[in-house]
């Protein structure tokens, strides 16, 4: 499946990537979220060789995955970017290693591209290992992997529900995880490799973070689902401490942005976790009241990373005098 929103410059590339796989048995579903740009010619130009999906309007990557699940017919599914590439043995070897260890997600390895004055070039991403005990923990403590390096497993990506349509920062993220916690593992493919692009930061694309209030609230969103479905097991206090590291960067990350309210309101998330407690699903609007209010607020903001409100005032001394 690859969702597809005004990259015409590169889906080409990534039906191409999927098109060529030593793996014989490969279905192309390409969805055009309501592009504006010849996305949609770049698409038609495959012919038969792909199914394409045009959207009348524009409703996010993961609807577009969603629906481009919904219209595949194979057992397996892989949701490859628009801008994200496959070498030719990708599928090979997470089919082959999906059999060899049924009921899992296959991961195969994989490298970023990245972009300088001569064009793209690849650069190996931090080798993932699949093999600890708890891989919740890992992917909550850094251990993650693309979506376009992951097998699912029709069956078990119908039975955790597919993408939430809702997000639009994390969603993936949001979809392994909520497999993780009911159970699913991950097994590591020994061959093939998927390409993650990495754009210019003056280019937006899917996979680029911007520091937007939809996109914060989106991954913060991500966490308080999963803390949510862990408190329902019973096994939130396991996760408390890694979840509210998760949730105390995004709150530095709104607080950079100058979302002040949000970041105070994900401060609530952090300290609700770390209690062991679940926190509400949608978030409310925190209310600053005064200047020395607002003060205190983010001197405990920046005690969440810094350790100790000592060191949370000096900081604020150095940057704000």
């Amino acid at each position: 499946m690859i969702p597809c929103y005004n990259s015409a410059d590169f889906v080409g590339d990534a039906i191409r990537s999927a098109l060529d796989q030593s793996w014989e048995h490969v279905e192309v579903v390409v969805v055009d979220d309501a592009s504006s740009d010849a996305s949609g010619s770049v698409i038609l130009s495959f012919g038969a060789r792909v199914r394409p999906i045009r959207l009348e309007s524009n409703k996010g990557g993961a609807f577009a995955r969603n629906r481009g699940a919904a219209e595949s017919t194979g057992r397996f599914l892989l949701f490859l970017d628009a801008d994200d590439v496959l070498g030719a043995n990708a599928v090979a070897g997470m089919v082959e290693a999906s059999l060899a260890n049924p009921g899992t997600i296959a991961a195969c390895p994989f490298s970023y591209l990245v972009a300088d004055d001569d064009g793209w070039r690849s650069v190996a991403a931090r080798p993932r290992i699949f093999g600890q005990d708890d891989q919740l923990l890992g992917w909550l403590e850094g251990n993650w992997t693309p979506p376009c390096s992951l097998l699912w497993p029709r069956d078990i990506f119908e039975s955790v529900g597919g993408w939430t349509e809702s997000l639009t920062r994390n969603d993936d993220g949001d979809t392994v995880m909520r497999a993780l916690c009911r159970g699913v593992r991950i097994t590591s493919a020994a061959s093939g490799e998927a390409l993650y692009r990495r754009h210019r930061k003056d280019r937006p694309s899917v996979s680029t973070m911007r520091k937007s209030d939809a996109h914060l609230r989106s991954a913060i969103r991500v966490l308080t689902l999963l803390s949510g479905e862990l408190a329902a097991q019973g096994r939130l206090q396991q996760y408390s401490a890694a979840i509210s590291e998760d949730a105390a960067e995004i709150a530095l990350l709104a607080f950079r942005a100058g979302l002040i309210s949000l970041a105070l309101q994900i401060v609530e998330v952090v300290h609700t976790v770390r209690s062991h407690q679940a926190p509400p699903q949608e978030l409310t609007e925190a209310r600053i009241a005064t200047a020395s209010s607002t003060t205190v607020a983010l001197q405990r903001l920046y005690a969440l990373k810094i350790r100790s409100v000592g060191q949370a005032r000096r900081w604020m001394k150095r940057r704000w005098g």
